[in-house]
């Protein structure tokens, strides 16, 4: 091959050019919306993992709600191949307002906290704050805080900041999830030395696992055995936890009976004096009386103090062991934010960028076809002048080559330091961890190149293979048309003889080029599918977050409080507050449930009335016909995602453990309702009744305000009322909910807009095939006196008509890859609705549409340039 072969191979290229950034242009973007995808989540897990791994992150975390005793510290540390760390933490508010801080026992080896600046506590006195506070405050600052409730935190006094730091618990800067002071929302954290705290018993575990250290811990195999630890931790420390139970009640009644035989043996002395002071005189006598009857008082006081104490003991709870992982931990909302956005963005990619790179690797097969065919006189050229058939190959293989590697190297390292750095901002935009660090996937980049010779030099080599089995006088001949035949719409003919010269003639040139038109369908297909799938996601994401906290579940506080405490404060407080519109009283449970086929448990909220309906609360709509439902005695109504655990339907039945020292439960459903974020069961109190055979006392209030905003006053209020035990305002789920929907928007955002540029090189790039191809018989028109607009519409017309077809399949497909992705990204906790605003199918539309009219001007251009007497010289 010498100089004239290479001189050749240049020349195609340089009269080509809109062919050649053609080709290039599709491969670049669909490889780089492949490996961008592949490489973003792993990019960012990846990160984290170092993170997890350089602060010895803890795999699960124990908290006992009677403190971890010595015996429950003896199980955690007997574990193999674990490693525990005990502390403590309070919640408590600064004097100086009535924010809501958590403080933390500074840890030596697990979870060790990020200094970001100044240094640790070494004492009592001293505190870092979160690296948030630094606007606040500065190093050498003093703060106080109050005393917590359990006077766990003693030192009340002034501490010195020291530094700050960033928890590597706590990932998010904006939901460090809830507290039981302030207004029942984290606002902040510190840390203090291990001295700062006085108890006999510690607030928390933190254990590590040494066969979990090397896994990914976003993966479904971490996930797993971490479920199992927490189960076999549970196990452990329960057995134990019912002995205790047991010893303490027993030890409690015990002194309450000992002290009730005091009080008894005080009451016959008090009775004998009052009986020897008859005989004494007068004076004496009044003054013993006086002596008598408050003493008296004071044993009624103390015997009335006793009954209710007796009375506590009896119907005290036992303790509560919870085992939480990363996701499930106090405060852990931005790490679940992360590891939903990085596991959805991993599942797209193994769906959206596939269908992206076939669309464009066939549009790229139609452009190297055309190409082939094109360059038949001269392949047959080269093949006079002695050029062997594999020779000539080359050239077709060198041509799609070099566009094919330089778009998909330009679209690895787009995808590879591009496309992921957009991703990871977005995702961490809110939380603390470091910024992600980026690494060459040789795999993925291979696999691309693998793509890319699929698509280009496989094809070329087959066409133009079938193309030189021809003899080089043949090739030097112009190729001979198909031959002719009717369409099917000829048959028809009381259709047919109705239509103009240039509708048959339209007719007849769709499908008389066969591959352009299925080209140019399946083109534009998908493009509008892609579209309209990825405007399709972002318009359901949004809906969802509406539909949920704006229709089903329009509350604003859920309040929880003992039903040991007396309501009538907080009755009081909610009927007279301006800023409450209803509220409503009802039994709520939170259970913790093992679904067959889920890794972890699941997080179940119980509702349970006395009612038929939850309105203006929570709307109990059904999830097909969208009609509204009535809670009943005959069965139990369940949110649509449990239901999908379950694989259950209205009429069938679940099993519900609701306590470990009860044998399970048969529930039936008879409805299941829309509710997007979180699993619900709602039931009737007779029909708990019947089932679990025991009565149900209202421990929690349903409050609408006014205002649908964060009551941040009043939630102050109610938390500091004796009894309630906890309050959750919807505005800051919302908050977090949206945090996800954020990230898998700005996601999606990229892929419009790859799509978007899909959709003009692929329209563009048939537009000039079409043209290419029918240059002779244009400029055979125009010499029969056709006007410039008339030509351009001539061919134009069959593009337009082919277009409409394929928005219209494409509309169908890319209904059905939204549905599919749709199911792809939701998490155990969120389920995604399927509903689309109309602008997602508008848009797509339109999309085509401007395109298509931009086009129109650039080939009427083109056409009013054509030089008639070349154009059909040209195979001459």
């Amino acid at each position: 091959m010498g100089k004239t072969f290479w001189k050749d191979i240049y020349r195609s290229i340089t009269t080509s050019k809109g062919r050649f950034s053609s080709i290039l242009l599709l491969m670049m973007l669909g490889s780089f919306a492949f490996i961008g995808l592949k490489v973003s989540a792993p990019n960012m897990q990846r990160t984290a993992q170092n993170y997890l791994a350089h602060h010895h992150v803890m795999d699960i975390t124990v908290f006992n709600s009677w403190g971890l005793d010595k015996h429950d510290q003896t199980v955690l540390e007997s574990l193999k191949g674990s490693q525990v760390e005990f502390s403590y933490f309070v919640d408590t508010t600064p004097q100086q307002n009535s924010k809501s801080y958590r403080l933390y026992s500074n840890t030596k080896t697990i979870s060790t906290f990020d200094l970001v600046k100044g240094r640790l506590p070494l004492n009592k006195s001293e505190i870092a704050l979160s690296f948030q506070e630094r606007k606040k405050y500065a190093i050498g600052d003093k703060i106080n805080f109050k005393q917590d409730k359990n006077k766990l935190f003693s030192n009340t006094g002034p501490l010195t900041i020291v530094g700050f730091v960033n928890s590597t618990e706590i990932w998010s800067k904006t939901n460090l999830g809830s507290s039981q002071t302030g207004d029942g929302d984290l606002d902040s954290y510190g840390v203090l030395d291990k001295t700062a705290f006085h108890s006999p018993v510690y607030t928390m575990a933190r254990v590590t696992f040494k066969d979990l250290r090397l896994i990914n811990p976003f993966s479904i195999s971490y996930k797993e055995k971490v479920a199992k630890y927490q189960e076999k931790v549970s196990r452990k420390l329960n057995i134990h936890n019912k002995i205790r139970y047991t010893k303490t009640k027993k030890e409690s009644l015990r002194k309450i009976d000992e002290e009730e035989k005091s009080l008894l043996k005080a009451q016959k002395q008090i009775n004998r004096l009052d009986n020897d002071s008859l005989a004494m005189p007068l004076s004496q006598r009044q003054a013993i009386q006086m002596k008598i009857k408050q003493d008296r008082l004071s044993l009624l006081k103390r015997t009335k103090e006793l009954l209710k104490l007796r009375h506590n003991t009896q119907i005290m709870e036992s303790p509560q062991i919870i085992v939480y992982n990363r996701t499930t931990f106090p405060g852990g909302q931005g790490y679940n934010t992360f590891d939903s956005s990085t596991n959805s963005t991993s599942k797209i990619s193994n769906l959206f960028p596939i269908i992206l790179y076939l669309v464009a690797a066939l549009v790229t097969l139609t452009t190297m076809t055309r190409f082939v065919e094109e360059e038949r006189t001269n392949a047959g050229i080269l093949k006079a002048l002695g050029y062997s058939d594999r020779q000539v190959i080359f050239k077709f293989i060198i041509y799609g080559f070099i566009a094919g590697t330089l778009g998909t190297t330009l679209g690895i390292i787009g995808g590879h330091y591009l496309l992921p750095r957009i991703i990871s901002d977005i995702i961490s935009k809110d939380l603390t961890i470091p910024n992600t660090q980026y690494h060459l996937f040789l795999n993925y980049s291979l696999l691309a190149f693998v793509f890319s010779l699929l698509s280009i030099v496989l094809p070329v080599f087959v066409i133009t293979r079938r193309e030189l089995k021809e003899k080089a006088a043949f090739l030097l001949l112009p190729k001979p048309p198909a031959k002719g035949s009717k369409i099917a719409l000829e048959y028809i003919n009381w259709i047919w003889k109705k239509l103009s010269f240039t509708q048959k003639v339209t007719a007849r040139n769709i499908f008389r080029y066969k591959q352009r038109m299925i080209m140019t369908i399946f083109g534009v297909a998908g493009s509008v599918a892609l579209l309209f799938s990825g405007l399709g996601i972002q318009s359901s994401l949004k809906q969802t977050v509406n539909e949920h906290f704006g229709r089903i579940m329009p509350y604003d506080i859920l309040l929880t409080y003992n039903t040991n405490a007396s309501p009538p404060k907080i009755l009081e407080l909610l009927s007279k507050d301006s800023k409450i519109d209803k509220y409503q009283p009802i039994h709520l449970e939170n259970l913790d449930e093992s679904i067959p086929g889920q890794i972890n448990k699941q997080s179940i909220s119980l509702f349970i009335t006395d009612k038929k309906q939850l309105l203006p609360f929570i709307y109990l709509q059904e999830a097909t016909t969208n009609k509204s439902l009535h809670l009943n005695n005959k069965g139990i109504i369940i949110s649509k995602k449990l239901a999908q655990f379950y694989h259950v339907n209205t009429g069938d039945f679940i099993h519900l453990s609701h306590s470990q020292t009860l044998p399970s439960r048969k529930l039936k459903i008879t409805g299941v309702v829309n509710a997007n974020v979180g699993h619900y069961i709602f039931m009737t109190k007779q029909y708990y009744r019947t089932i679990f055979k025991k009565e149900t006392k209202d421990n929690a209030f349903l409050v609408k305000l006014t205002k649908h905003k964060i009551a941040n006053n009043l939630a102050e209020k109610l938390l500091e009322i004796n009894g309630v035990e906890s309050l959750t305002q919807n505005a800051l789920q919302l908050a977090s909910v949206e945090a996800v929907v954020r990230s898998l928007d700005g996601s999606m955002t990229i892929l419009v807009v790859v799509s978007l540029l899909l959709a003009i090189v692929i329209l563009y790039n048939l537009t000039n095939i079409n043209l290419a191809e029918r240059k002779r018989e244009l400029s055979t028109i125009k010499v029969l006196g056709f006007y410039n607009e008339e030509v351009t519409l001539y061919i134009y017309r069959e593009t337009i008509i082919l277009s409409t077809i394929g928005v219209i399949l494409g509309t169908i497909s890319g209904t059905y890859l939204h549905r599919q992705m749709m199911l792809l990204i939701g998490s155990d906790q969120i389920l995604f609705g399927e509903k689309v605003s109309p602008t997602t199918f508008i848009i797509p539309i339109s999309v085509v549409v401007i395109i298509l009219i931009s086009l129109c001007f650039i080939v009427n251009h083109q056409l009013k340039k054509l030089n008639m007497l070349d154009a059909l010289k040209s195979v001459d």
